[in-house]
């Protein structure tokens, strides 16, 4: 497959299209949506300072990543329809065959792209495709021209997430990854995107064996059918739970790991099996360690069950959909005394996974962090949803949890150096527009619903009740926002007043 860096040459003989998977033939080039020029430092920056050099990696020796897998002939039909269906076509696609076929951008045509570079047309595989985080990427990636398949059991997403011109497929990562990366009928996967995982927090410290099992075991089962079906690029949906309390901020990619929660700890060892994978197998890996993710992309915004995270539940109050806002605690070392979290818009976000796509390097494990690099106060985020909403939120104080960091703010240097992004939407007013409009769409029913009910006839999802039982991931949103107390709790408090 094409990558950066020295390529295989492709074998004698090969065609133009086997060429150019082999990296012959691609120079790579930027993606539709790429950064904007690198602005001033971030006010909590200070003076620029040398250039990072602590990127989170392993890297082989050059050359010896492993060579690219043999290309295998890609049919006119589309898969096994008992565990396939297509999502709603978009204008100007078609189907047939069973297949959602894309009339503009067939598969080994290269377009236009914006800026006016080219872009070769790729097909990935997106893990957790239908919840919050991986339908914006999914659609950013078609929105790029890509093939995306999505593969998610419902316990946590929604069918009616996946963008349209995906084709989606029911199922766990566990019992479904290895026949979809293994599948010679279909066309290659040529990169995974890993969102599906349990994220909620409390829950984990209720019940860390489902959450090792869910994240640990389904991503290493994920890797294993990578290495065995030629895959060879992953990006990984990790999160800054890694870090626990942090010594300083804004916190960088050295920082010390200490996650205070299962949740956090299944990350932090699934950056480890990706570390491991690059070093022994030439995997191209990049962990994307997310602080707090809002705001909404077109028709995708949040909507969690039940809501764990701060801008949605303030928005909730705006609308009346509940009584009042909890601050938990006014006396943090901060400028106003309440919590302080660094925010990042979706679609900025999901930028950062193409960039990071086009980055990966054979036997190098990236990690970087993706925030806005801005922190905003609890009664920030309340002040700035009464500015956009015109409507009062109510608020009610309660103590400080105990183990809630007083502030939590990226450095994402090593993200511009290495991806060359940086976040376009940083005011908090805008963040929270998106969201509000979105908000205001889903209640007049203008958005998609709930809909976790399989697709079609022959498409079951695993956990049909919307729970996994403890057997499938979800989709990792990003860590909830919610406190843990410890086993005894579930971890199902509703109300947060600092992420």
């Amino acid at each position: 497959m094409a990558v950066r860096g020295a390529p295989a040459p492709a074998p004698a003989g090969a065609g133009p299209d086997r060429a150019r998977r082999a990296g012959a033939c691609r120079t790579p080039l930027p993606l539709p949506g790429v950064a904007a020029p690198v602005r001033p430092a971030l006010p909590h920056s200070g003076e620029p300072g040398p250039a990072l050099s602590h990127a989170v990696h392993l890297r082989l020796a050059p050359g010896s990543a492993r060579a690219p897998r043999a290309i295998r002939p890609a049919p006119p039909a589309v898969h096994d329809q008992t565990h396939r269906r297509q999502a709603e076509v978009p204008r100007g696609d078609g189907v047939r065959d069973g297949g959602v076929h894309r009339r503009r951008d067939p598969r080994g045509r290269r377009r236009a792209a914006a800026g006016g570079g080219l872009v070769s047309a790729s097909h990935f595989l997106v893990t957790g495709g239908a919840g919050y985080v991986g339908s914006v990427v999914a659609a950013h990636l078609l929105e790029a021209g890509h093939r995306v398949t999505v593969l998610d059991d419902l316990s946590t997403g929604f069918a009616d997430a996946v963008p349209p011109g995906a084709e989606f497929v029911a199922g766990r990562v566990q019992d479904t990854a290895a026949r979809l990366l293994s599948d010679r009928t279909a066309p290659p996967v040529d990169g995974v995107l890993h969102f599906a995982a349990s994220s909620q927090v409390g829950e984990s410290v209720a019940d860390p064996e489902k959450y090792w099992r869910n994240n640990v075991v389904g991503s290493l089962e994920l890797v294993s059918a990578m290495r065995a079906g030629g895959v060879r690029k992953l990006v990984f949906s990790s999160t800054a739970a890694v870090y626990g309390e942090p010594e300083r901020t804004p916190i960088r990619e050295d920082a010390r790991t200490a996650p205070t929660s299962p949740y956090g700890a299944t990350k932090l060892a699934v950056d480890h099996l990706l570390t491991g994978e690059a070093a022994a197998h030439g995997l191209a890996a990049v962990s994307l360690r997310y602080f707090n993710v809002a705001g909404a992309y077109g028709s995708w915004g949040e909507r969690h069950e039940p809501e764990s995270h701060l801008i949605p539940l303030v928005l909730g109050a705006a609308l009346g959909e509940r009584p009042h806002i909890a601050v938990y605690g006014e006396d943090c070392p901060t400028p106003d005394g309440t919590c302080v979290r660094d925010y990042l818009h979706v679609a900025d976000l999901a930028r950062a996974h193409l960039l990071a796509l086009d980055a990966a390097v054979p036997g190098e494990h990236l990690i970087c962090n993706l925030g806005n690099g801005n922190g905003f106060s609890v009664l920030e985020v309340i002040e700035a949803v009464r500015r956009v909403t015109g409507r009062e939120v109510p608020v009610v104080g309660a103590p400080r949890r105990a183990g809630d960091p007083a502030q939590l703010v990226a450095s994402a240097d090593l993200a511009q150096q290495r991806l060359g992004w940086r976040p376009e939407r940083t005011g908090l007013d805008e963040i929270v527009a998106t969201a509000w409009e979105f908000a205001l769409r889903r209640r007049a029913g203008t958005t998609p619903g709930n809909d976790r009910a399989a697709p079609s006839a022959g498409t079951r999802p695993d956990a049909e009740d919307g729970t996994d039982n403890g057997s499938g991931p979800g989709t990792d949103d990003g860590p909830d926002e919610r406190p843990h107390r410890g086993p005894g709790h579930s971890g199902n408090e509703r109300e947060r007043g600092a992420p």
